[in-house]
């Protein structure tokens, strides 16, 4: 994850995970799980509809979750998002 996230100069990454029989998506940081309802957030709206995410400014978007910023400690400022999917 670290390679992805410095290829793109980013200074944070998530690959983000969804639980179906919870309807909840999580992801680690630190050791730590944190999950959120698959109906929330940004990650939320692109497992939701399949849609890419290209947000500038993340606390300017109605559809952003603060409450992950709120859980990790991390202010987001932009967000690329992209859903990824499995067989």
């Amino acid at each position: 994850m670290n390679k992805f996230r410095d290829s793109i100069k980013a200074e944070r990454s998530s690959l983000i995970f969804m639980d179906h029989e919870k309807s909840e998506m999580f992801f680690y940081q630190d050791d730590r799980c944190v999950r959120f309802p698959v109906t929330k957030g940004l990650a939320g709206y692109t497992a939701r509809t399949g849609e890419m995410l290209n947000i500038p400014d993340a606390y300017e978007d109605k559809r952003f979750n603060k409450k992950v910023d709120m859980q990790t400690g991390f202010r987001t400022k932009s967000v690329l998002c992209a859903p990824i999917h499995s067989k």
